[in-house]
C-alpha cells in the first residue's frame, strides 16, 4: 500500500513539472546568410518569435557588381519570401541574379499617411521580367498600414512602390453619455453614465485600407485586421485605389463588402497557432493522459490490496 502511494506521488510530481514547464515561452532563432555572392550586414532580432520579420536586401554587400540581389529564400527552398511570421527556427539565404542588358532599377519609399519621408529611399536592381519580393523596413514608432510585403513583375517603366506607415502607439478616445428624462410634477434629466472607448491606430481597418479609423474601430468593439502578408501589384494595378472605406465597395458594385473576407483553402483554423503553442498543448494533453492512467492504476492496486 505504501509503495502505491509513493508511485502516485511521483506521477503527480511529474504532472506538475510538465504543466509548469515554459513550453509557451520557447524562443526561436533567426539566421541570415549572404550566400555565395555577398555578405549580410544587417541585424537580426534576438527574440523574433511570433513577430513578422524579414531581412532587407539593402543590407547585402556584393562581392562582385555583375550580380544583383533578387531577394531572400528560406533554407532548403527556392521561392523568394519577404517578411514572415517567425514560428520556428528560420534561416534566410540571399538569392542572386546576373545583370544583363535589360537590368533596371526600382525604388521603394517609406512614408507616413501625409507623404512625409520616414526612412531613406532604397533603390534595388533586377532584370525585366523578374518578380522580386520586397519587405517593409522596421521603423521605430510605426507599423506598415497596408502590407508587410509587396511584389510585382519588373517592366522598366516607373517601377517603384511606397510603403505607407501609421503610428504604432497612437490611441484615440471617444467619450459618450447616456441621459434619461423623467416627466412628472417637474421634468428631471438624469445623467445615467458616461463611457469611453479607445482604439489603437495599428490595424484600424481591414488590410490597413482606412486611415485614421482607429477610434471608430475601438469604439465599435471590433477586432480589426492588420496589414496583409503580401500584396501582388500584378493583381492590383493600384493598391487600394478607389476603395470606399465605408463599405469596402469600389463604387461600381465590383468590390468586396466590408464585412466579407476571402479565406484561402490553406488557411485552416489552427494556422495562427505557433509551433511552440502546439508543443505546449501536446505536453499538457500527454500529462493529463498520464495522470488518468496513474489514477486508474492506483485505484486498481488499492482494490487488490483490500481483497487480499
Amino acid at each position: 500500500m505504501k509503495k502505491n502511494r509513493i508511485t502516485a506521488i511521483v506521477l503527480a510530481s511529474c504532472l506538475t513539472v510538465c504543466l509548469a514547464s515554459p513550453a509557451f515561452a520557447y524562443e526561436h532563432t533567426v539566421e541570415v546568410s549572404g550566400g555565395a555572392q555577398g555578405t549580410y550586414t544587417g541585424t537580426v532580432p534576438t527574440n523574433p518569435t511570433g513577430d513578422t520579420w524579414g531581412p532587407d536586401t539593402a543590407d547585402i554587400t556584393l562581392n562582385n557588381d555583375k550580380y544583383y540581389v533578387k531577394g531572400f529564400h528560406l533554407s532548403g527552398q527556392e521561392e523568394l519570401v519577404g517578411a514572415i511570421e517567425i514560428n520556428e527556427d528560420t534561416t534566410f539565404v540571399a538569392s542572386y541574379g546576373i545583370k544583363g542588358s535589360e537590368t533596371v532599377s526600382y525604388t521603394v519609399h517609406y512614408v507616413d499617411e501625409a507623404g512625409n519621408t520616414l526612412a531613406e529611399d532604397v533603390t534595388y536592381y533586377g532584370n525585366v521580367g523578374d518578380k522580386p519580393v520586397v519587405g517593409y523596413r522596421d521603423i521605430d514608432g510605426y507599423l506598415p498600414r497596408d502590407t508587410y510585403n509587396v511584389t510585382w513583375t519588373l517592366t522598366g517603366d516607373g517601377d517603384e512602390y511606397s510603403f505607407v506607415y501609421i503610428p504604432s502607439n497612437t490611441e484615440e478616445t471617444v467619450t459618450t453619455e447616456t441621459t434619461t428624462t423623467v416627466t412628472g410634477p417637474g421634468t428631471t434629466t438624469v445623467v445615467a453614465g458616461a463611457g469611453t472607448a479607445a482604439g489603437a491606430a495599428g490595424g484600424a481597418a481591414a488590410g490597413g485600407a482606412a486611415a485614421g479609423g482607429a477610434g471608430a474601430a475601438g469604439a465599435a468593439g471590433g477586432a480589426a485586421a492588420g496589414p496583409a502578408d503580401i500584396v501582388d501589384l500584378d493583381d492590383n494595378a493600384v493598391p487600394l485605389a478607389g476603395v470606399d472605406d465605408a463599405n469596402g465597395d469600389n463604387g461600381d458594385g465590383t468590390g468586396v463588402a466590408g464585412d466579407e473576407e476571402v479565406i484561402n483553402d490553406d488557411q485552416v483554423p489552427t494556422a495562427g497557432i505557433s509551433t511552440a503553442a502546439k508543443a505546449g498543448i501536446g505536453v499538457i494533453i500527454a500529462a493529463a493522459i498520464a495522470a488518468i492512467i496513474a489514477a486508474i492504476a492506483v485505484r486498481a492496486r488499492r482494490k487488490n490490496n483490500e481483497e487480499v
